[in-house]
């Protein structure tokens, strides 16, 4: 029992600590810089901010202005990612980004450029993460959508006409995919890159059916339309992220049941004859297709 109570023991040693870092940022006791940005202004500390931040040890090494004139001036971005960031600095305590949220993708893309702006990879990874799962959780909604669209009976793929939420990812998507492409530094972070377009696969079947506006605002952009192309590798979509119907085209059973003796056998993508050529989705049980 004693290796628990000393590691309680450290734990609330670290916390107070940091509480104290924290007041420290709160009061400017015993400041001796000034961080402005705008209207804000925070009373620092020269060497927590070097000691722990490669960007502020730069700036305060002596050889720029802002060392002598006591005074930085960060006008790259607003107040609160500023606050936020000198919190963390001071605690250790990672800024939060929600996932629901009106701009899901946007905040932590956000927050990742911020993070590399400071020189904070620990940030960067952190911001990175959050996209993923924000993007992990948009993809299992789209899905989710995607199967309640497909009537077992027709599995025809309709226009989902939930409470709107399908078509504000859609928008959010699109915007954050123009942002990350046509932003020259976060363009080259093969990390986000690969984030979006693993989103994309994964809810393609989606974008195609119906989503005629997200499919030009997403081929306007080139790189991401031309990665999209190498990661399908072949002229084709794919279904590898797709929700297949529950029931089968052909004999109606559950395939998604526990208790079938039936498992799904094959999905097959085809083209209807209506004149508009609707995608249309094919699911054979095991048994029928045999």
């Amino acid at each position: 029992m004693a290796p628990k109570r000393n590691s309680s023991s450290r734990k609330r040693r670290r916390d107070s600590f940091l509480a104290q870092d924290e007041n420290l940022l709160e009061t400017g006791y015993l400041s001796d810089f000034v961080v402005q940005c705008e209207s804000q202004a925070w009373k620092v500390h020269r060497l927590i901010l070097a000691s722990r931040c490669v960007w502020f040890k730069k700036a305060l090494n002596g050889r720029f202005k802002e060392s002598t004139d006591g005074i930085i001036e960060i006008q790259n971005f607003g107040p609160d990612r500023v606050g936020q960031i000198l919190k963390y600095i001071y605690t250790g305590v990672f800024p939060f980004v929600s996932r629901i949220t009106p701009d899901r993708f946007r905040a932590p893309v956000d927050l990742y450029e911020v993070g590399d702006y400071f020189l904070l990879p620990e940030i960067r990874d952190h911001a990175l993460s959050r996209l993923r799962k924000a993007l992990s959780q948009a993809a299992r909604i789209l899905q989710y959508r995607m199967r309640l669209a497909i009537p077992h009976d027709a599995t025809t793929i309709s226009e989902s006409t939930g409470d709107g939420v399908d078509t504000e990812l859609c928008r959010q998507f699109c915007e954050i995919v123009e942002y990350v492409y046509g932003h020259g530094i976060l363009s080259e972070v093969k990390e986000l890159r690969e984030a979006l377009t693993g989103f994309y696969l994964k809810t393609e079947l989606w974008f195609v059916n119906g989503q005629d506006e997200a499919i030009n605002d997403l081929a306007s952009v080139p790189q991401f339309a031309m990665e999209i192309f190498r990661a399908r590798g072949r002229a084709g979509i794919d279904l590898s992220g797709a929700r297949y119907p529950q029931f089968c085209s052909y004999c109606d059973i559950d395939m998604l049941s526990d208790n079938t003796k039936s498992p799904l056998g094959k999905l097959q993508l085809r083209e209807g004859l209506e004149p508009d050529h609707e995608l249309m989705l094919n699911a054979c049980c095991q048994s029928c297709l045999d």
